[in-house]
């Protein structure tokens, strides 16, 4: 358990990581396998993928919905135990169905509405527990990681054994543990913070850092599409067999665990604004080199081991400079757009984008990736000052 270097109460690493570690597992059981299951209840893929289309729409709209919510309520944490409760009730319903698909979506839907949308809200309930020493949030989140991967492994091994029916019955468990584990976090007081230079509540959208903020953290996200979308297509094409797929997809994800895990000697050492700027640039690279090397298996396992610096350290910077960059008031809302326009419409866009770019040539969406990540650079580089970063009021951890 980590322990602070002044009187204040020591941070429940545990406690804090648990959730993450629960919320990464629920979408690590739902993400691969959800489909499987309606398609073993005698659904068409089409009516599949309409589910899966309503839950995007929903990862858009609830953040900010529940930020609104979260930043005008007494307590936070009470609304997001209030809401994963609400999440593993309605998800319940699934069971009474099966055989009614809209009534199945609208539960689908409805229960991801509450325990997806909430997710960055419990980001500053984190951030509050940090205090001045945010640089530990990677050795926090990086549960989250393994919380997917195990559920991802362990789900895959369950259905190979026994069957997807089960597959509900996995979902509803995690999702009452993951309420169980919000029950035993706390709140952390926040001291009242002085207006300085930062924008007054009410006038979040008039902050320009805010925007800045979100054109650079959507592009990243938005070069992440051809990846998440087609990089597995891309490597059967080139006559990669699909263990060594595997395989480069596990390189990332201990990638991904490794740099949560090494941000706070990181971020000791520099500056967010510096490591944001070699991560952008890293990232552009990456993607340059996936298209370059397509066919060479050793080029392509250290062009994974780049996963870190794109994902785990631009996410860890991105969620300290959304809290800095606005007014405590509005501090939900921050995270809120964060989740929704950077992540959930970044994501998406990028992948419709790369699908129209792949249709003509797959090397060519990769080089299309490096292109949109490395204008993500010029843009941080030019205006993402030092200064701007720094606003009067807050921890400054430019």
């Amino acid at each position: 358990m980590f322990t602070s270097r002044n009187p204040e109460p020591a941070v429940p690493y545990w406690r804090l990581s648990g959730v993450y570690f629960f919320v990464c597992a629920v979408l690590g059981t739902m993400l691969p396998y959800w489909m499987l299951f309606m398609e073993s209840l005698g659904y068409s893929a089409w009516q599949t993928g309409q589910l899966t289309a309503l839950q995007m729409v929903t990862t858009f709209i609830a953040p900010y919905v529940w930020g609104e919510v979260c930043d005008r309520a007494s307590s936070r944490l009470r609304v997001i135990r209030a809401g994963n409760l609400a999440a593993a009730l309605i998800f319940l319903c699934v069971f009474a169905f099966f055989e009614h698909y809209w009534a199945l979506v609208l539960a689908v839907c409805a229960s991801a509405f509450c325990w997806q949308g909430l997710n960055a809200q419990f980001e500053i309930i984190t951030l509050n527990h940090l205090g001045k020493d945010p640089h530990r949030y990677g050795r926090i989140r990086l549960w989250g990681s393994f919380g997917f991967l195990s559920a991802v492994w362990l789900t895959g091994q369950i259905i190979n054994l026994y069957s997807v029916a089960l597959l509900p019955y996995i979902v509803a468990g995690l999702l009452f543990t993951l309420w169980l584990m919000t029950l035993v976090n706390r709140d952390q007081p926040v001291k009242e913070q002085p207006d300085g230079n930062l924008e007054q509540p009410g006038g979040i959208w008039q902050n320009p850092v805010l925007w800045l903020l979100l054109v650079v953290f959507f592009l990243v996200n938005f070069s992440h599409g051809s990846y998440y979308g087609y990089y597995s297509l891309f490597l059967k094409q080139e006559g990669i067999s699909a263990a060594v797929t595997g395989n480069l997809w596990t390189v990332a994800v201990a990638s991904e665990l490794l740099m949560f895990a090494a941000m706070p000697w990181v971020m000791r050492r520099f500056s967010l604004r510096f490591i944001l700027l070699v991560s952008l640039c890293l990232t552009a690279f990456r993607w340059l080199g996936t298209g370059m090397q397509a066919g060479n298996v050793a080029e392509l396992t250290l062009l994974q081991l780049l996963h870190g610096v794109s994902f785990s350290a631009v996410h860890t910077v991105a969620v300290l400079l959304f809290k800095q960059c606005v007014h405590t008031a509005h501090e939900g809302k921050a995270q809120a757009l964060y989740c929704a326009v950077c992540i959930g419409g970044g994501q998406a866009a990028g992948v419709a984008a790369g699908g129209q770019i792949w249709a003509i040539s797959p090397v060519a969406s990769f080089y299309f990736s490096a292109a949109v990540a490395a204008g993500a650079a010029v843009i941080a580089l030019l205006f993402l000052t030092a200064n701007r970063l720094a606003p009067a009021g807050k921890e400054q951890q430019v």
